[in-house]
């Protein structure tokens, strides 16, 4: 996906999904996705080694409530 096209989707919400996009082009999707108003967070996931530690980093960066059950339901 190039940049047009990422910023063309972005505001679709019928296009909403997981897409697979090249390391390299972080720098497109924050800009393309800023331009739009959208919230960007980076959470670095390196380290891990399970569930567990992914959803504590998502609590952290994301500031979730204290009340998240720190699951995936």
């Amino acid at each position: 996906m190039n940049r047009k096209e990422l910023a063309d989707t972005l505001p679709q919400a019928d296009r909403a999904g997981v897409f697979s996009l090249p390391a390299g082009d972080v720098k497109a999707i924050v800009e393309a996705a800023t331009a739009r108003k959208f919230a960007v967070f980076r959470v670095s996931l390196a380290g891990c080694t399970g569930a567990t530690e992914v959803l504590t980093r998502f609590q952290e960066m994301l500031a979730f409530p204290d009340w998240f059950g720190g699951n995936w339901a």
